[in-house]
């Protein structure tokens, strides 16, 4: 069972009202110019935002498991444990697997755990070559209990794992009825965590851990929004070539009389940004948050 990519990053978190070349080999260039044309802007008085501690996901994740499994027993109402349900080797267009009848003939298998009082089930997937799991136990719909692209029900920490036995870099979910609801997630690029900030806030922060070697910051984006009414409050990049970008909100919406930048210089700006591509923006700082 493939848990889908909820969190995309894009490149529009360096752009201002001067963009940067796309060409990595005029990256420094791009960045010169960048901060040449910022430091001709207005000024403010605000100080920079402390450079966030995003812990890895290793330091976080054994307990985020340790509390899911307790979550998926204590929704057990008929244990199981037993039966199997294997999985095709091939897979067709829309990666749906068949039902086949034995294990020599399946690429991965199902363990029913047992089924909640509503009737779904508790499942772990296996494959069938290494009886190693291919995920954490979640619970899936009871007219999905024999199927590979199930859909999860209820509240559930979903992720997957190679054949070996360690953890696939794909983003790690707390889902309620199959929709996120806090990201945990390492991959290659990025680690993205949920942390609690107050009763009807949260704080987002994504770490792209890809740094230039001479260069003491890494790229990070930390999105806090109303947790009761799904709106963004502010969003802050820390960037790789040294700028500190907000864009603050208001109503949910980007205030573009609040698009602040810090630069490596010390100088102070607010900065701007095409009234044309507000909407744009909008909808890819949101994208960047995991709200869309």
């Amino acid at each position: 069972m493939k848990l889908k990519t909820l969190v995309a990053l894009t490149a529009v978190m360096a752009v201002s009202s001067c963009a940067a070349f796309k060409k990595e080999s005029e990256q420094d260039k791009a960045n010169k110019e960048m901060i040449a044309a910022l430091e001709k802007m207005p000024k403010h008085n605000e100080a920079e935002p402390p450079y966030p501690a995003v812990p890895s996901l290793s330091q976080i994740l054994p307990n985020e498991v340790a509390k899911n499994r307790a979550n998926i027993q204590s929704q057990i109402a008929q244990a199981d444990g037993k039966t199997r349900v294997y999985f095709s080797k091939k897979a067709d267009a829309k990666q749906n697997r068949s039902v086949v009848k034995s294990k020599s003939a399946s690429e991965y298998y199902r363990i029913i755990l047992g089924k909640t009082q509503q009737g779904d089930c508790a499942i772990q997937d296996f494959y069938s070559e290494t009886d190693q799991p291919q995920n954490e136990p979640v619970v899936v719909k009871k007219s999905d209990c024999k199927k590979w692209n199930a859909q999860y029900v209820g509240n559930t920490l979903a992720f997957t794992y190679s054949k070996d036995g360690k953890m696939i870099n794909n983003p790690v979910a707390w889902l309620n009825n199959n929709q996120a609801q806090l990201l945990v997630a390492e991959t290659n690029q990025n680690i993205v965590l949920t942390q609690p900030v107050a009763a009807l806030m949260a704080k987002r922060t994504i770490l792209n851990k890809n740094k230039p070697a001479n260069d003491p910051r890494y790229f990070v984006v930390e999105c806090v929004f109303n947790r009761q009414n799904n709106q963004m409050e502010y969003l802050t990049a820390y960037q790789s070539n040294g700028i500190t970008k907000r864009f603050e909100m208001t109503n949910g919406q980007i205030n573009p009389q609040r698009i602040l930048s810090w630069v490596p210089t010390g100088h102070k700006v607010l900065d701007s940004y095409p009234p044309e591509r507000l909407g744009e923006l909008q909808n890819a700082l949101r994208s960047m948050c995991g709200l869309n």
